[in-house]
């Protein structure tokens, strides 16, 4: 099967319309957002793709081609799977049952799990 292709939707000159990814990225770039590399490791990536000063919610990245351990941080994380077709989700304390997400399909962990 073929790699699911990234797409944004966004409004570009009053009519909304399909964005590429290239788009997106050009559109932080040209926001003044930097992208700060957290971690980088065999197999594992995590970036914060930065706030605008309106903005309260901290977006991050993570690139990842192995089974990789997440924490909460105390609170609530809304995740998206934007690449490939799909993840185990796992509680490593068994506070939920293991689930998949597929694509582009977005799941929220509570604060509550850690």
């Amino acid at each position: 099967m073929s790699k699911p292709l990234v797409i944004n939707w966004a409004v570009k000159s009053g009519a909304c319309g399909v964005v590429g990814l290239e788009d997106g990225f050009d559109a932080v770039r040209r926001s003044g957002r930097e992208t700060e590399l957290l971690d980088e490791e065999d197999g594992i990536c995590e970036e914060r793709t930065g706030l605008h000063e309106t903005e309260f919610i901290e977006t991050r990245r993570h690139w990842f081609t192995k089974k990789v351990p997440h924490d909460t941080g105390a609170t609530v994380n809304v995740l998206n799977l934007v690449e490939g077709e799909e993840a185990l989700v796992e509680s490593p304390t068994n506070a939920f049952e293991p689930f998949v997400v597929h694509y582009a399909e977005t799941f929220i962990i509570p604060a509550s799990v850690s």
